[in-house]
């Protein structure tokens, strides 16, 4: 099997002329090519690469596009669909665009712990309860959303919905740890997130993981823990969005026809847990669930859609599925960092139980890690709650 290179920077950046920004700008008639809003050389008109320098793009006519300054900004170094930002790119460009895209797609690696997602952000379209209600299904309009990947700029978001969410379910323990719990799935996972108008309104923290209770059910899985703060139809929604599209998503880029899937929530959250139970059989097999006094997962093996009953019955048990050997093999294993985190932040106890979220330690790690921090004093515990590392706008969310 040849070998992809990463994602990373293989051309310096070249400076346009103006002739150059000329025939860049006619490709989308001197239009923003993801809104279409009219743009003028010098005064808001901005060669962009759709595929960013830093990712591995390339200087080539076939890769630069207008765009004004706003849409610009919004994009960043982002790796974005094409349908979503090349709509009034003309053809044959958007064409040539589109073809470069998914040659890139398929040359460069981008599986690893911290992205499972070839993009960045994604349009999600859910319907609202409202036009559901109005018109059915079949006819109702849908709203488009955003879901995101959460970069390092994007952390301290995070923590204050995360805090917000901890507090409403009633399941703070400490800001700390709170804390800590987005840092360890930014280093060791990732996150991705559903906004609204700068709003977050549902997130889910992504792993790989292993069902660790002797089940041959499966042997590897993709992880989505879900945090919805609002308790509403709206919010039921798009959390059902996020675990229809996520693995969706994962499929179709990576040529599955299956994918074993774990999906977990609070139980104080009664709304995504009343959306877990009702989950959807016909678009799984194997479901298992697994609980513990605070956390409800579960397991499920979903097909990828389009794929017919017939075809659906007769794929190989995901252990024995060559693609899914190799989709889970691109996640390179992490069980020494995972021991060293645990070995700096001796303080963190109590989040012990988020190394059973990635599937790569031994039995006798886990119990040299339940080991560590025994003769420290623990911050928590003594009441004295640690608050190192957040920020004051963190702080004051928090109330501390």
């Amino acid at each position: 099997m040849e070998e992809k290179i990463r994602r990373q920077q293989i051309t310096e950046r070249d400076l346009f002329s103006y002739e150059e920004r000329q025939r860049i700008s006619a490709k989308s008639k001197d239009r923003c090519c993801k809104c279409g809003r009219k743009v003028y050389i010098g005064y808001g008109a901005t060669v962009d690469h759709f595929v960013p320098i830093i990712k591995g793009g390339v200087n080539r006519d076939v890769n630069l596009v207008m765009m004004c300054e706003e849409c610009n900004k919004q994009k960043g170094d982002m790796i974005v669909p094409p349908e979503d930002y090349l709509k009034f790119l003309e053809e044959p460009y958007r064409t040539q665009t589109e073809e470069y895209f998914d040659s890139y797609i398929r040359s460069f690696e981008y599986i690893e712990r911290g992205n499972v997602l070839a993009c960045d952000q994604y349009t999600v379209y859910v319907v609202p309860p409202l036009e559901l209600g109005r018109k059915g299904y079949p006819n109702a309009v849908k709203s488009p959303h955003l879901l995101k990947r959460a970069g390092q700029g994007d952390i301290e978001k995070m923590q204050a919905y995360y805090l917000k969410y901890l507090k409403k379910t009633g399941c703070l323990d400490s800001v700390y740890a709170a804390n800590m719990n987005i840092q360890f799935w930014m280093k060791f996972g990732c996150i991705y997130y559903i906004e609204k108008n700068g709003d977050i309104k549902c997130m889910a923290a992504i792993t790989k993981t292993q069902i660790l209770d002797g089940s041959d059910f499966v042997s590897d899985s993709l992880s989505l823990n879900i945090f919805c703060y609002y308790s509403t139809m709206y919010a039921f929604i798009l959390a059902n969005g996020i675990m229809e599209n996520i693995p969706q998503f994962v499929m179709r880029e990576q040529n599955l026809k299956q994918l074993p899937v774990r999906i977990g929530a609070l139980k104080s959250d009664s709304l995504t847990v009343r959306l877990l139970r009702a989950w959807d059989d016909s678009l799984s097999k194997g479901t298992l669930d697994m609980e513990d006094d605070r956390i409800l997962h579960r397991y499920f093996i979903q097909a990828r859609d389009g794929i017919s009953e017939t075809e659906w019955k007769s794929l190989p048990n995901p252990a024995k599925d060559e693609s899914l050997i190799r989709f889970f093999g691109k996640f390179q294993n992490i069980r020494e960092e995972i021991v060293k985190w645990y070995e700096v932040h001796t303080n963190a106890k109590e989040l012990q139980w988020m190394a059973l979220e990635i599937g790569d330690l031994t039995e006798d790690d886990w119990k040299y890690l339940q080991g560590l921090g025994n003769d420290t004093a623990d911050a928590t515990e003594s009441g004295q709650e640690t608050t190192e590392g957040l920020s004051p706008a963190i702080l004051e969310s928090t109330g501390s």
